[in-house]
């Protein structure tokens, strides 16, 4: 099964106008929709397994989202779900083109 990559280190641009550099935090971040940051023709992991393992996770019931970005709650409460759900989702990926993607990601 794939695993979510943590953020190590994050930018925050907050409503005052401050920007904040933040360290990994006690309880790390991860990045659980990772394939909306990278172009479509990135190779450094499998974008369609990756697009199929959101819609299988989006798809489970129960899952508290207001903390679904940390590693503890994806690991205790969503990654059982995942390994035990045998309907999964059918549902094929499309190409995204994130109009919200971070330049920078354009690859």
């Amino acid at each position: 099964m794939p695993t979510e990559r943590i953020v190590l280190t994050y930018h925050c641009y907050c409503d005052d106008g401050t920007f904040l550099f933040l360290k990994q935090a006690a309880g790390p971040y991860l990045y659980h929709h990772k394939w909306l940051m990278v172009g479509d023709e990135y190779t450094g992991f499998d974008l369609p397994e990756s697009q199929r393992r959101s819609l299988a996770w989006v798809a489970l019931d129960g899952i508290d989202r207001s903390r679904i970005g940390r590693k503890s709650y994806w690991t205790s409460v969503v990654l059982p779900q995942l390994e035990t759900n045998s309907q999964g989702s059918s549902a094929e990926p499309q190409q995204h083109s994130n109009p919200n993607r971070h330049p920078d990601t354009e690859r």
